[in-house]
């Protein structure tokens, strides 16, 4: 009896050992070969497979020059990457990257190539030669002569690198588009990064100009610096407005082309010295010389292992020649006016505290009540508002929610606040429509319109207060009335919700219910859809792939961009004419405001009597609108956010847009 069970479980041992076994050949022996999957889901694809997570490494050849990108750090997405070009470890474009894998994950053949041999493909000496390893897979890629058809194709041989190709039969010599063979050439000079000064602005601790004018900054505070400078008894604050400048120039740094490092020391105009904080301390050092050789622009040297030697723009340097006394901050105080929101006046006597509401200001009431504590009877000071959470009411313990609505169901919506009144309506197809106001090149924002419907459907009260207004909610005359019409399309009739908003207190506003008496407070985030325009925000943007040329003015400055098919570039700059072009073609791809500020005409204080800037944009023959203006103003605080107000011509309203988004194109003359 007992050999009998020894036999059974020695026949189990025996099938979890050739288990092992087989699993161990599958995972050590067995990667190469490819999955069902991917060969059947990648029969047209230049690579029969694509392991992103197992990518090691990617080799290209073109003519003498080589080009190295490794993986480092563990096999996990996201990536990091070493670049070497002519065995030199430089900076990879992190974009430009993510590109690059992207182009041969995706890349595609025309049809595989008549066998003709090698030579007749261009194939001996090939134009360029990529190789890609992924964990157990292998390919090599030779790009080749052009072919007869499509029109600036190109011959390219996969070659299955020894015992690492897969199952599926390679395919050879293949024909593929014009845009993979300019794709492929094009991305060892793509790969390496052109930004000269890669650091961000919080991790500059210093900054310590020597040449033609000499001075020194050094960090104080998280947006503060101390100026010193030859001559000067005392450090001085900075201007803000001025460093912001700096560093923005700073990053605005490209390579235009780069040299080899100079063998003898540079002759710099102007040498430029920064101190890098955390989270990697350390100095990098920026000199500036005389014109670049064999070609335009400038010549810097950045002295940091490795050092960068590369010519660019006059203009993107420009900027750095600046004086102590350009620098000094002249103002009472560092903050901007657009980042004050708060203001407080004190004296013996009285004291006075101010708060931005929009591009206005109001007084805060000094209302308090003060509550003991019986515990230890401390006496605690709350604002009148919370305080009233305390009083004894018979709504105290209602259910949170006020109403409970679909967004689906509401199909009609109307606002009246101070600034004027909306109304907007559900059309066939889901959309919306805007009935008020009325105004030239006005249309409703689908996003703005959708989230207002989904805060008043899904309402939820923050607390119950009152069982009915005793005249101290403000809700005697609220300040905003909110009506929606609802049809559920079943057998309840249609029905419509309304809404009053009045006095702010912490967190939210006082509100009531149409048809209820008794009193709430509404989240503050759904006063602050009802009281903007819910219109839209992307009236600014333009359609890039029309644009015919684009003409940026400021003062009497002008800068004229020609928008060409590869690329955009500015008249007139040289060798920065590229990397000009590619920055107004990028601001005006982000030109989305923050939303309207108001309506009609334009009021003097948005200062649109003397713009700030003006671009505009032309198109191509027969693309409509045929030219855009916009008009860029006055700077202001809107909804807690620095913003300039801008114009389009043809639409009557002003648009409120954060100054970053701006800055590119006011910086450029």
């Amino acid at each position: 009896m007992r050999l009998a069970e020894l036999r059974g479980h020695a026949t189990n041992l025996v099938l979890v050992v050739l288990g092992a076994i087989l699993a161990v050949y599958m995972l050590a022996f067995d990667r190469t070969r490819l999955t069902t999957g991917e060969t059947e889901s990648r029969q047209r694809h230049v690579l029969p497979a694509w392991r992103s997570g197992e990518l090691a490494e990617i080799e290209i050849q073109r003519g003498s020059e080589s080009t190295r990108l490794s993986a480092a750090g563990p096999e996990t997405e996201p990536r990091t990457w070493v670049l070497e070009q002519g065995g030199e470890r430089v900076e990879a474009d992190e974009r430009a990257v993510g590109e690059l894998l992207s182009t041969l994950e995706l890349a595609v053949f025309e049809r595989r190539a008549a066998d003709e041999g090698r030579a007749g493909y261009g194939l001996a000496a090939p134009r360029l030669v990529l190789s890609v390893r992924m964990g157990e897979l292998g390919y090599t890629l030779r790009l080749g002569g052009p072919a007869p058809s499509p029109a600036g194709g190109a011959y390219l041989e996969l070659e299955v690198q020894p015992g690492r190709g897969g199952a599926r039969p390679a395919p050879g010599v293949m024909v593929v588009s014009k845009a993979l063979c300019e794709a492929l050439l094009a991305w060892p000079d793509r790969l390496r990064s052109r930004r000269l000064v890669p650091y961000a602005a919080s991790r500059i601790a210093s900054l310590e100009a020597k040449g033609e004018r000499s001075w020194r900054i050094e960090r104080a505070g998280p947006a503060a610096f101390m100026l010193g400078a030859p001559g000067r008894a005392a450090k001085v604050r900075a201007g803000r407005r001025e460093i912001d400048a700096l560093f923005a120039a700073l990053g605005r740094i490209e390579a235009e082309r780069f040299v080899p490092v100079p063998a003898r020391a540079l002759a710099a105009r102007l040498t430029l010295g920064i101190g890098l904080g955390e989270p990697a301390p350390g100095a990098v050092e920026l000199q500036l010389g005389a014109s670049c050789p064999g070609g335009p622009g400038l010549l810097l040297l950045r002295r940091r292992t490795p050092e960068v030697a590369a010519c660019v723009a006059e203009q993107a340097v420009r900027p750095l020649w600046v004086g102590a006394d350009e620098l000094a901050d002249r103002f009472l105080v560092a903050a901007r006016p657009d980042e004050i929101y708060e203001i407080k006046l004190s004296s013996p006597a009285r004291s006075i505290e101010l708060a931005r509401r929009d591009a206005g200001w109001h007084m805060r009431p000094p209302a308090a009540v003060h509550v003991r504590r019986i515990e230890d009877g401390a006496v605690l000071r709350l604002d009148e508002g919370l305080a009233r959470g305390l009083e004894p009411a018979g709504v105290t313990l209602r259910a949170a929610a006020v109403f409970n609505v679909p967004p689906k169901d509401v199909r009609a919506l109307r606002i009246v606040t101070q600034q004027g009144r909306q109304k907007l309506s559900r059309t066939e197809d889901g959309g919306w429509s805007l009935d008020e106001p009325a105004g030239a090149g006005l249309r409703p924002d689908a996003g703005l319109v959708a989230a207002f419907a989904q805060a008043l459907g899904r309402l939820e009260a923050l607390r119950w207060v009152a069982d009915a207004d005793d005249g101290s909610f403000g809700l005697g005359e609220p300040w905003c009335r909110i009506e929606a019409d609802v049809e559920t399309g079943d057998a309840e009739p249609a029905r419509t919700l309304g809404l009053e908003l009045g006095g702010e207190v912490p967190g939210g506003y006082y509100a009531r219910r149409q048809g209820d008496p008794a009193v709430f407070v509404a989240p503050r985030g759904l006063g602050a859809m009802a009281e903007r325009w819910l219109l839209d925000r992307g009236a600014l943007l333009v359609d890039l792939a029309a644009v015919d040329t684009v003409s940026v003015t400021t003062g009497r400055r002008e800068l004229q961009v020609v928008a060409g098919q590869e690329s955009w570039r500015a008249e007139g700059a040289g060798a920065g004419a590229e990397a000009l072009g590619r920055q107004v073609q990028e601001a005006l791809r982000d030109l989305v405001a923050e939303g309207v500020a108001r309506l009609g005409a334009p009021a003097r204080a948005e200062g649109f009597a003397r713009p700030r800037l003006v671009v505009r944009v032309d198109f191509v023959k027969d693309a409509a609108p045929g030219r855009v203006v916009l008009r860029v103003g006055a700077g202001e605080v809107w909804r807690d956010t620095s913003v300039f107000y801008v114009r389009r011509d043809g639409v009557e309203a002003t648009f409120a847009v954060a100054q970053s988004r701006l800055r590119p194109l006011l910086e450029l003359l």
